[in-house]
């Protein structure tokens, strides 16, 4: 995340897995990966899922897209 040209961009981490009781914890996951030291100034968002039933996954990526809607990346409209 420190090169030049990914300064701006938002980070979405999907948390696969989070059906099962021995899985990572979002808490850890965000320790693990220091993401508010590492994304300081940036838009990160860790979206806990289960690949297999999708749970999760529409609302990860609702709110990668509303971010590049929020940055002019993309236009709805």
């Amino acid at each position: 995340m420190s090169e030049k040209e990914l300064k701006d961009a938002s980070l979405l981490i999907l948390a696969n897995k989070q059906d099962v009781p021995e899985c990572v914890t979002i808490e850890d996951l965000t320790k693990q990966f220091a993401l508010y030291k590492l994304c300081c100034g940036r838009s990160w968002h860790i979206q806990a899922c289960d690949a297999q039933s999708g749970t999760g996954l529409h609302d990860g990526l609702d709110w990668l897209s509303r971010q590049l809607v929020a940055a002019g990346v993309y236009d709805i409209t």
